[in-house]
């Protein structure tokens, strides 16, 4: 398992049962420094500051410290919001 399925699955883990249907990705922003990109419904109607204590505080609940020193950031986002981001990055693709 390379380190991004570690973390994938390591944040998974942490947020089973918390969030409803969460998809999630880990990408790597610099060598061995990770962010996590977790779309759930759980998100809508939620201000950005309280998704984001949510999704934090799952991984200080249930990664360790020495896991967690790699996780720069977390991306919080609806279904919605990313589709929104699909159909723009489409028609930016179209345009270029």
């Amino acid at each position: 398992m390379n380190r991004l399925e570690r973390y994938k699955e390591l944040l998974s883990r942490s947020l089973e049962g918390r969030l409803e249907s969460p998809e999630i990705r880990v990408i790597e922003t610099d060598p061995y420094r990770y962010a996590g990109i977790i779309v759930s419904p759980t998100f809508e109607g939620m201000e950005d500051d309280d998704r984001e204590r949510l999704a934090w505080q799952a991984v200080y609940d249930h990664i360790s410290e020495d896991d967690r020193q790699w996780i720069v950031f977390l991306y919080t986002h609806t279904p919605a919001e990313m589709a929104a981001f699909a159909e723009a990055d489409e028609q930016t693709i179209e345009k270029g």
